[in-house]
């Protein structure tokens, strides 16, 4: 018997057999493409949390002179839940790029439920004060939102502790340079720490 083509059934089981070859070899290419968006955002998110870390220390290590009054202060907050909701208000000469004086920067965060228009995103803010020495702001008061630049967006707790020596850390400060300081903050889930050390002036 000579026979002129394929029939029907022959094609549709090659073709079959193509598309079983074609998702075997595709398969792991989209779960490996998956893992690498997953490792890329991941890192992107670690390294915006570091960016903030440096930034608060290196506005707590930019300093003109050896203050002998407050030069940093930290007011402990808790919200419902067990929250941490911390301020910290430092004077810093680091300023002085943008204002040409130096002045105090405060961190805190800024949440949905205190906001008086939806304009505002909610997270990791820092204010400056041009000319301002920490005594002289209420920590206990709302910043104002014209003085504020947001940091972060979408951190849920920010905790901020002052070395106190024999592994003593306090929520509650006011003074100079601290030996160290431990700042942790929760963002999308994930905690996230870093304790930096300051040399003793």
């Amino acid at each position: 018997m000579n026979r002129k083509g394929f029939t029907f059934i022959e094609i549709l089981v090659v073709l079959a057999l193509v598309g079983v070859i074609a998702t075997c070899a595709v398969a792991p290419m989209v779960h490996i493409v998956g893992n690498m968006r997953a490792a890329q955002s991941d890192v992107g998110e670690e390294s915006a949390v570091q960016d903030v870390f440096r930034l608060i220390c290196r506005d707590i290590r930019s300093v003109l002179v050896l203050p002998k009054q407050t030069y940093m202060a930290l007011r402990k907050r808790d919200l419902f839940g067990g929250k941490a909701d911390d301020v910290l208000a430092v004077e810093s000469a680091s300023l002085i790029r943008n204002t040409m004086v130096p002045g105090v920067v405060v961190y805190g965060l800024v949440r949905e439920n205190t906001l008086e228009t939806g304009s505002v995103l909610p997270g990791l803010y820092r204010w400056t004060f041009p000319g301002r020495a920490v005594k002289d702001l209420d920590l206990k008061s709302s910043m104002p939102m014209d003085r504020a630049a947001l940091v972060l967006p979408s951190v849920d707790s920010f905790r901020v502790e002052v070395y106190m020596g024999k592994d003593n850390w306090s929520g509650k400060y006011a003074g100079g340079i601290p030996i160290a300081i431990r700042i942790k903050l929760d963002r999308g889930g994930r905690s996230h720490e870093i304790v930096d050390w300051f040399p003793a002036l």
